[in-house]
């Protein structure tokens, strides 16, 4: 007996057809990519934006809003990780609450020149580890610009590039992307975000960016956002504060007598920084030795007396050093408003 068996018939041309569907750019890099990993990076799995305080939440600083920069001055940061000013004239840096595009409700950097220089400069520095030798990192920011010739930069620890195309100086938000191969030999040091550099500014030309992202990869994936309480934990390894916060006479640590000056061992509430950090406070006044209230002394002088990334050691001069003194708190005085910061920024 035989037994006959039929398929309906198919158009091998439309099947063939229905395998060629069209791809974004997106789409085109999953195919190319060769390895899992190269996969794995370019959906943003697990953390992606290599850059800090993104959207700018962190101001241990308490630098109020707006602040004017002077010329040349690159030692401002209007919050945390972020630097901005202008060369050869005045500016203007402003945090400023913005609802993109897209609907997003953020936070902004604008930094407005006062008169006339080669550029305006906000930037981010971003510490080199020996891993990125080679690969390639894609840039991401809402920019918004009124003058000409912008584009993103990256200073890779080598030398300094525009990449990308130049931002529309219409004064409208835009999504602006750029990508880039970092060099070989890659090991150690740090190299620079810029959102935004180019040509000669004028007083009142701007830079305004929000949502800057640095990721691995050759596609700009969507804003990662992290919890406040995750972002200052990575900006305290730069930076780190201890506030009065409205409150006088309290404590910070322990004063040790010497015969030398009294030893105050610092423990950081944020935890190893990236290197010995520097000091820097609010006043030497605002601050006291004491035993209780009795036996109060001003301070006169304080420095580091022993570096240390994690518990850093201050030599302080208040009232005579003896080491008979014993043990006495290390505070503030009468200020309500004193503060004490350690400084590892690169």
């Amino acid at each position: 007996m035989t037994v006959k068996i039929t398929k309906p018939q198919i158009n091998v041309r439309e099947k063939i057809s229905e395998l060629d569907k069209p791809s974004g750019v997106a789409g085109q890099a999953m195919l190319a990519a060769e390895t899992p990993q190269e996969q794995f990076n370019l959906i943003g799995a697990g953390r992606r934006n290599m850059l800090i305080n993104a959207n700018m939440t962190i101001n241990q600083r308490g630098t109020a809003s707006p602040v004017t920069v002077s010329a040349n001055d690159n030692q401002i940061y209007p919050v945390d990780r972020w630097r901005t000013y202008a060369n050869s004239t005045d500016c203007v840096a402003t945090i400023n609450d913005v609802v993109l595009p897209n609907g997003h409700r953020v936070k902004s950097l604008k930094t407005v020149a006062s008169g006339s220089g080669a550029w305006i400069h906000p930037f981010q520095t971003v510490e080199i580890e020996s891993w990125m030798s080679g690969q390639t990192v894609t840039f991401s920011a809402w920019i918004r610009t009124n003058f000409t010739n912008q584009a993103f930069r990256i200073c890779d620890g080598v030398s300094c590039y525009l990449i990308g195309d130049e931002f529309p100086s219409d004064g409208q938000w835009h999504y602006m992307t750029a990508s880039y191969v970092l060099p070989n030999g890659m090991t150690t040091g740090f190299m620079q975000y810029h959102p935004g550099f180019g040509g000669a500014c004028v007083a009142n030309d701007y830079i305004e960016f929000a949502c800057p992202q640095m990721e691995l990869g050759k596609v700009a994936t969507p804003f990662e956002y992290r919890q406040i309480a995750e972002e200052l934990a990575l900006c305290q390894r730069y930076y780190q504060k201890f506030d009065a916060d409205g409150q006088d006479f309290t404590n910070i640590g322990i004063a040790i007598a010497t015969n030398s000056a009294w030893y105050v061992p610092i423990i950081l509430p944020g935890g190893r920084m990236r290197a010995d950090p520097a000091l820097s406070y609010s006043a030497v006044g605002d601050f006291r030795v004491t035993l209780q209230h009795s036996n109060t002394n001003a301070v006169t002088s304080m420095m580091i007396g022993y570096s240390n990334p994690l518990h850093p050691n201050l030599s302080v001069q208040a009232g005579s050093n003896s080491a008979s003194n014993g043990a006495r708190m290390f505070g503030y005085g009468s200020s309500t408003t004193a503060w004490l910061a350690f400084d590892a920024e690169l």
